[in-house]
């Protein structure tokens, strides 16, 4: 077999991105204010964050996630559009990117999970699984 030229090698360790998605019979302003409310999030964030109380600084918010305390940003995006949320913990940090696109019954909110280099795949797996769970419970709080 020939090589070809100019083409860059194949990578050993292939990560891949995966966006997850849910409809939910809400208009998006609806979605878009319960998810900037931090107080919501142990409802259906709940493997990942189980106690918000406001910070006593410029931090943001106290949080208690895996077991740990930690600090909570959220960054609203202009019009209902979304929210970013920034996660720091002792030993980690993690950024949560939400998008609500308005749909026929209500909203649809995009979650694109990124296969970060500290990753493992079972620890990738792990996360989607959880991100998928979390979501449904956001369903069904908006929902109820």
């Amino acid at each position: 077999m020939i090589p070809l030229p100019n083409c860059p090698p194949t990578p050993k360790l292939t990560r891949h991105n995966v966006i997850k998605s849910i409809s939910i019979n809400r208009a998006p302003s609806e979605v878009f204010d319960v998810l900037t409310d931090p107080k919501q999030m142990p409802k259906w964030l709940f493997f990942s964050i189980t106690g918000v109380r406001p910070g006593v600084s410029s931090r943001g918010w106290e949080i208690k996630a895996s077991g740990q305390p930690g600090t909570l940003r959220i960054s609203p995006l202009l019009e209902n559009q979304g929210v970013d949320y920034e996660i720091q913990l002792p030993d980690q940090k993690w950024h949560i990117y939400l998008r609500i696109v308005p749909n026929e019954d209500g909203a649809t909110i995009l979650l694109p999970l990124i296969h970060g280099k500290n990753l493992t795949n079972s620890q990738f797996s792990n996360r989607v699984a959880s991100s998928v769970r979390e979501l449904g419970l956001l369903k069904r709080l908006m929902e109820s």
